[in-house]
């Protein structure tokens, strides 16, 4: 993963889908953004009733990535994007491989 990362910054990468979105990891499916100039992440969804869930950074440029046991394949979600001025900013998955039809 850190390879992708290496590439990623560098723009060479050509398989970030593999590591940004929503991915299934063992028992639970992986979230994984980049945000690089957010205070904080959080994800909700219909898996925690649209309640933040804090992300960890696990990169110090702005990848942020947490895992979700009861998530299921189809569930609706954003990212929530805490600014440094500390507005709550909801985004869609930029990686995201479905999305709900608007209303």
């Amino acid at each position: 993963m850190k390879e992708v990362f290496k590439t990623f910054f560098e723009g060479t990468c050509l398989n970030a889908y593999e590591l940004f979105g929503m991915h299934k990891e063992g028992d639970g499916i992986r979230f994984t953004v980049y945000a690089p100039n957010a205070y904080a992440v959080y994800l909700v969804g219909d898996f925690n009733n649209w309640n933040n869930q804090r992300m960890e950074k696990c990169d110090r440029r702005g990848i942020y990535s947490t895992v979700v046991y009861n998530a299921k394949e189809y569930d609706n979600y954003k990212y929530r994007i805490e600014t440094s001025e500390h507005v709550f900013l909801d985004k869609a998955d930029p990686y995201a491989v479905f999305s709900e039809v608007r209303p």
